[in-house]
């Protein structure tokens, strides 16, 4: 769409400029590929990493893995198993750090067992960012949902990013008042008071 000859926009720019109008039209090459840059600039590197190597750990050994879904099964737990992490699937990361998230006290003590500790899972101030960091991902992932339907124009897309924005500031209002209504990991995790003295918003 946005190629410099033959794109699109350029085509419209063409189009327009044959018609006697000189404006230069905006172009955004992929705004999911912008919001991959957003998420890995945000500082949430210390919590992605400890999270990787545990799923790297687990999935990589094909006895611990079975051991893991057998005791899963065993416990009636609402997830089968643990998923990949992929640098490349950034989109889904939401749905990875959820999981973990659900099952960090199962991981805790398999991982145990097999000799590696992961200090970080009992950790008051980790286990507080990990909440905040796994609904920080899920809502990029509702934005991408949205914006990936089929038959948008362009302004219903331009209303979806900008409305996005909006929340944006409005979480950050809310975090700053102590109100977590639109975090729901964290404010389960314990109440957002004393959250929110442990996070820098």
């Amino acid at each position: 769409m946005t190629r410099k000859v033959e794109g699109t926009v350029s085509l419209m720019e063409k189009e327009m400029r044959n018609a006697g109008i000189e404006r230069k039209l905006v172009k955004i090459h992929c705004i999911i590929h912008l919001e991959a840059l957003c998420a890995k600039s945000l500082k949430i590197q210390v919590v992605m990493r400890v999270v990787i190597k545990i799923v790297s750990f687990m999935r990589a050994r094909g006895l611990y893995h079975r051991q893991f879904q057998h005791m899963l099964d065993e416990m009636d737990n609402q997830y089968g198993d643990l998923l990949y992490y992929c640098e490349v699937r950034w989109l889904s990361r939401g749905t990875m750090l959820q999981r973990v998230y659900q099952l960090r006290a199962e991981l805790t003590n398999l991982l145990r067992e097999k000799g590696m500790e992961v200090p970080e899972l009992i950790h008051a101030k980790w286990v507080t960012d990990f909440a905040c960091l796994v609904d920080i991902a899920n809502h990029p992932n509702m934005l991408n949902l949205k914006i990936q339907g089929m038959n948008q124009s362009i302004n219903v897309l331009y209303e979806q990013i900008y409305a996005f924005e909006v929340k944006l500031q409005l979480w950050e209002l809310q975090l700053n008042e102590s109100n977590c209504i639109h975090f729901p990991t964290l404010r389960s995790h314990q109440t957002c008071d004393i959250l929110l003295r442990r996070i820098h918003i």
